[in-house]
């Protein structure tokens, strides 16, 4: 991602572009955007008008001295997923972060939303975010460098 490239994408499609996606840490490498990249996308995307959208399903897997920084901000949705941060393949459990001023928005199109996790996945995903990032870390230290 580039910033310049926020403002070309706004300038040539204006009022249709509506959001930004990025992905980090990317997968199956683990890349890491920098946090002063997120940031300046995060304020390039407030002054534009558009939502930053935080793909944030491996924020545990990263490598070496990377660091994993989750943007913020008035305009930024950032979405989990247990499956993929917390080893729980299959059993479909996420969540979203987003600005207070979208909650009964969200609630609305929550309601519509056909599916839900079930109580066991529920019941795992508390346990895994009790127990934090230590045990996704150890597994994710010990697979081979590629």
């Amino acid at each position: 991602p580039d910033v310049r490239a926020v403002d070309e994408a706004v300038r040539a499609l204006g009022d249709r572009l509506k959001a930004v996606v990025v992905c980090s840490p990317g997968n199956p490498s683990g890349a890491v955007l920098p946090e002063p990249l997120l940031r300046d996308l995060c304020s390039a995307c407030e002054t534009a008008g558009l939502w930053l959208i935080a793909d944030e399903a491996y924020e545990h897997f990263v490598f070496d001295d990377a660091a994993h920084w989750s943007p913020r901000g008035p305009n930024v949705l950032n979405i989990f997923t247990m499956s993929k941060s917390y080893g729980m393949a299959g059993w479909r459990v996420g969540y979203l972060t987003y600005p207070e001023h979208l909650h009964l928005v969200l609630l609305k199109i929550q309601d519509t939303v056909p599916t839900h996790a079930t109580t066991m996945a529920q019941e795992m995903a508390a346990v895994a975010l009790q127990a934090g990032s230590t045990w996704v870390r150890e597994r994710v230290n010990a697979l081979a460098p590629v």
